[in-house]
């Protein structure tokens, strides 16, 4: 996949935590945005072909 330039992936991005939320937690020092792997990779798959659609 090619770089989009920060065009759909923080769109895809947003989406996806509106829709499934996120969790935020402390590992160790740094703060995470915790979320599951499964879905985000579903949506993440499908999300960018729609948003280009006519």
């Amino acid at each position: 996949m090619a770089n989009d330039n920060g065009t759909l992936f923080p769109v895809v991005g947003r989406e996806f935590e509106r829709v499934h939320g996120v969790r935020e937690a402390e590992v160790g020092p740094a703060r995470c945005r915790l979320l599951p792997a499964r879905p985000l990779v579903d949506f993440a798959v499908r999300r960018p072909d729609e948003l280009l659609r006519p």
